[in-house]
């Protein structure tokens, strides 16, 4: 209502009156706070609201369609959601599977958003297809179907032409479906897909610097991962246990017993006679 509050210099149609005789769709629906869902509630029982600043009741008949990502029964148990707001909106519930739950739509939905932006742009990126699809099936998509979307959009806007490779996905992609490909043994012989991507510079590169980078990379993974256990670690990088030792002494990751003092101490006992930091 004009004049209700400063700036408000013009009447403006609320969402409710807009939709009178008609349906209104309220998205996540589980983010809204406490006073609004008391205010939600009333109008979805009276079917009457006032507006602000107007002391005039405006009644309307409007059909809710609610949606959210949150489990609202949980919500209602941990007092985050009124239960009477509930009940009124959970008369004929649908509930959508998550992409994860339907990945067989993944290769539809991708490809429909790959010419969708590609029309947008005038650029020409082709679908992914092959280990890039098999990657996108692999991942859990926890932002749903608008990640996916969002990630298409990036690939078109970034790529502008030619098929979709390893080096633009996301490494959070590319890594569920390589580690799912070694927890199913099909991950042990080496092939294009097990090294990250990268364009060489015009100006070269120190091929040396990169090569040891790559490698201290993977020794800190399988230290990680063993809970730093050098001889299970050394068996998942296939290496001898003393090479193993001496690339971590060369890095200063382990100290020497004799330069340690009387009063050092030993780690575990596959420590040896080296003691990690």
């Amino acid at each position: 209502v004009k004049g209700a509050f400063t700036g408000a210099t013009n009447n403006r149609i609320g969402r409710f009156e807009a939709a009178n005789n008609g349906t209104l769709f309220l998205d996540e629906v589980g983010e809204l706070p406490l006073a609004l869902q008391v205010k939600l509630l009333r109008v979805l029982q009276t079917k009457q609201f006032e507006a602000v600043g107007s002391s005039s009741t405006t009644s309307v008949d409007v059909r809710i369609i609610a949606a959210t990502n949150r489990d609202l029964e949980a919500a209602v148990q941990k007092k985050e959601f009124r239960d009477d707001l509930f009940y009124r909106l959970n008369v004929i519930p649908v509930r959508v599977p998550s992409l994860r739950e339907r990945k067989s739509d993944i290769p539809l939905l991708a490809n429909h958003f790959i010419d969708q932006f590609n029309a947008a742009t005038g650029h020409t990126v082709t679908a992914p297809t092959g280990e890039i699809m098999e990657s996108l099936m692999a991942y859990d998509w926890p932002g749903n179907i608008r990640e996916l979307e969002n990630l298409m959009e990036r690939i078109v806007i970034l790529k502008g032409q030619g098929t979709v490779d390893i080096g633009d996905l996301p490494h959070r992609i590319f890594q569920t479906y390589t580690e799912g490909r070694s927890s199913t043994g099909t991950g042990a012989t080496t092939s294009e897909w097990d090294f990250p991507r990268m364009v060489l510079p015009n100006n070269g590169v120190d091929l040396k610097t990169i090569v040891a980078a790559f490698e201290n990379h993977l020794i800190d993974q399988a230290l990680a991962r063993t809970g730093n256990n050098k001889n299970r670690a050394s068996e998942l990088l296939q290496m001898n246990r003393t090479t193993l030792v001496e690339k971590l002494r060369k890095r200063g990751m382990i100290t020497p017993a004799a330069k340690r003092g009387i009063n050092g101490e030993l780690g575990s006992s596959d420590a040896g006679m080296d003691q990690m930091y």
